[in-house]
């Protein structure tokens, strides 16, 4: 009896080590666990807040929305072309009421140090109204009501999808904290429509990270049209009942859950004759490369066998994060390359640079280098935003700037429109909003003399004079018909009996 309490206990002591020793090498190493698994484990370290931190900014902009705050800054554009250049500078403060629906801004336009035009802008609520210092007295006042009546009379003609009035843009803003369930849900599904036989490991292999080639291995997951097909075919399945969905997507769009189900019934029926006889063509091959228990590179490839494809490359080089981005068309020779490194010296400060290249058979056709330069967190009272951006065309050298500066600490009385010093113009007659326009467009011509704007309003302004002459052409062809067709459908009177006009004309 001893001797099978003995055996007994032996065996729980056993199996409880060889328990906790199963679960030491499940959890805290990857023996037992399948690529599936792994291939989620090892891409789950890669935090995309790295480069972006779309919480944190999502929470920035619902901030502009919601509280009251200063914009101060300055653009300016500099083109160099030869030994001419053109330096111009647009100067601006303003202050914004989201709670009061109301904003107002002082505008400046300068070149080389000369103010060639000063312009206020206000608003409050649904009038929005622009006035030309020195030039215009009053400010010219459109207001967000009838505005397919409005559009229709500067010329054009298809306002259906123009609504009568813009609703307030701060009620359709979206946080973060909206989106992150959606999408969340989203993921799970083409998670769960991805069979367990589309992972692999990849073997000791060598990868490009940054500028250095490196070690590494892997694992990766390769998906073809079918199964692309199978996660957008249950994706749509879910959202057409889905009230969460729906409640996201009504929030940007605006639009009836039966016409939403409708639409999501529409691209359902077309999914089979999209890919027909496709199925088994590689759609995207997802790898993570790691070294030892560190994930150090993420690579997508879509469409690779096609003619274009598109290669994303995520790598935890030693600069920092850093994105690679390049579309290839190998049928014409044409290739767009981008890059996005991200520098956080603290959280008062985040550097981001961007680079672009386009190539044509492997000679670069164009490069243009962004630079955005943040300090202050998106949480503090002041927040200074600037951005550069540069580049080189056919021996012109562009460089444009742009710094901004946010306040969240101000308090600050909006002035209100008062009698006599505004115009609506949404009630007036089409002549007279032409004649406006083209007063204006004189006007501001000769002010800013400057070819390009130029250009733009003469081309505004005879795109509505031609618009309103081809309207006159057609009401005129219309009236004559219409007048025709009553000659014509007339009778005179011949020996006592009614003939109709065009038997009378045939006689």
């Amino acid at each position: 009896m001893k001797k099978v309490q003995i055996i007994i206990i032996s065996l729980v002591v056993v199996l409880t080590l060889a328990c906790g020793t199963f679960a030491i090498l499940y959890f805290a190493t990857d023996t037992f666990k399948s690529d599936q698994e792994l291939f989620y484990k090892y891409i789950s370290q890669v935090d995309l807040k790295e480069l972006i931190d779309l919480e944190s900014y999502s929470n920035y902009i619902n901030r502009t929305k919601t509280e009251g705050h200063s914009n101060n800054g300055e653009f300016r554009i500099n083109i160099t072309q030869g030994e001419q250049a053109t330096n111009e500078t647009i100067t601006y403060t303003g202050y914004s009421d989201p709670t009061n629906q109301k904003s107002s801004s002082q505008i400046s336009i300068n070149r080389d140090e000369e103010n060639l035009l000063a312009m206020n802008y206000l608003r409050n609520q649904d009038l929005y109204g622009l006035q030309f210092v020195d030039v215009i007295n009053q400010y010219v006042v459109v207001e967000n009501n009838n505005l397919k009546e409005f559009v229709a009379k500067l010329g054009i003609t298809n306002t259906d999808s123009i609504p009568n009035k813009i609703e307030n843009l701060e009620s359709t803003s979206i946080s973060f904290e909206e989106i992150k369930p959606v999408l969340n849900k989203y993921i799970n599904i083409a998670i769960e429509q991805i069979p367990e036989g589309k992972y692999s490991k990849i073997e000791s292999t060598s990868v490009s990270l940054g500028a250095e080639q490196v070690g590494a291995d892997g694992y990766e997951v390769t998906l073809n049209m079918e199964d692309l097909k199978n996660i957008i075919t249950s994706s749509l399945e879910t959202a057409k009942n889905d009230q969460e969905t729906y409640n996201f997507i009504n929030k940007l769009n605006g639009i009836s859950f039966e016409e939403y189900q409708s639409k999501i019934d529409e691209i359902l029926s077309e999914m089979d004759g999209e890919i027909n006889g496709e199925e088994n063509t590689d759609f995207m091959t997802i790898s993570v490369y790691k070294q030892g228990k560190d994930t150090i590179k993420v690579f997508i490839s879509v469409l690779p066998e096609d003619s274009l494809n598109l290669e994303i490359s995520i790598d935890k080089a030693s600069s920092g994060l850093m994105l690679v981005g390049t579309l290839r068309d190998t049928e014409s020779g044409q290739e767009v390359s981008m890059d996005v490194t991200k520098t956080v010296n603290s959280e008062e400060q985040e550097i981001t640079d961007i680079n672009i290249i386009i190539k044509e058979n492997n000679e670069e056709t164009g490069n243009y280098n962004i630079n955005l330069n943040r300090t202050g967190a998106l949480t503090s009272s002041n927040i200074t935003n600037n951005m550069s951006f540069t580049t080189s065309v056919d021996g012109t050298d562009v460089a444009i700037e742009l710094s901004n500066k946010t306040d969240f600490s101000l308090n600050q009385e909006i002035e209100d429109f008062t009698e006599g010093n505004y115009l609506v113009i949404n009630d007036l007659p089409q002549d007279q909003i032409n004649n406006l326009f083209s007063n204006l467009q004189n006007i501001l011509s000769g002010r800013l003399q400057n070819e390009l704007i130029i250009s733009l309003i003469q081309q505004f302004s005879l795109s509505m004079q031609m618009q309103q002459a081809t309207n006159e052409m057609n009401n005129s062809l219309e009236n004559a018909i219409e007048e025709e067709s009553a000659l014509n459908s007339g009778t005179v009177n011949i020996n006592g009996q009614e003939v109709p006009i065009e038997e009378y004309y045939t006689e």
